[in-house]
C-alpha cells in the first residue's frame, strides 16, 4: 500500500481466533492502526512478541494525544467543504490525507464500513 491509502483488517492468532478488528492508514513513514480502546493494550503486547530488533519497527500508543470522530450522513461532505477540506469524489475506502483546519493538523479519512456518506 502507498501513503494515503488505508484498509480494514483483522488481527488473528495462529489458530485464527480474532484478537482485534482494525483500520490501518498508511502514512509516509508509519502505519496508524485504529482498534477498539479495549483491545489496544492486548494488541500492543501481541505485536511486541513477534517483532525482532532487526525489523526496525517501533510500536507507539498514540491514543492519549489523539482524538477520533466520524462525520456520517448526507451533509458530511458539505461540512468538510465549508472547512476547506477537499476530498475527491472517487477516493477509495479508507484513503486519507493530512490537512490543516485553522491551526490544527487533522488526518481526514473517507468512507465508512456503514456504507453511508
Amino acid at each position: 500500500m502507498q501513503p494515503g491509502e488505508g484498509i480494514v483488517t483483522v488481527f488473528v492468532t495462529w489458530t485464527a481466533r480474532t484478537i482485534a478488528f482494525a483500520t490501518a492508514y498508511v502514512k509516509e513513514a508509519a502505519v496508524l492502526v485504529i482498534v477498539s480502546p479495549n483491545r489496544r493494550q492486548v494488541l500492543m503486547e501481541w505485536l511486541d512478541r513477534y517483532l525482532f530488533p532487526m525489523d526496525q519497527v517501533e510500536l507507539t500508543d498514540v491514543s492519549e494525544h489523539t482524538a477520533i470522530f466520524s462525520l456520517i450522513g448526507e451533509e458530511s461532505q458539505a461540512l468538510l467543504e465549508n472547512l476547506g477540506v477537499e476530498i475527491a469524489a472517487d477516493a477509495g475506502y479508507a484513503s486519507h490525507q493530512l490537512l490543516s483546519v485553522g491551526d490544527i493538523s487533522v488526518r481526514v479519512a473517507v468512507r465508512s464500513g456503514l456504507a453511508l456518506p
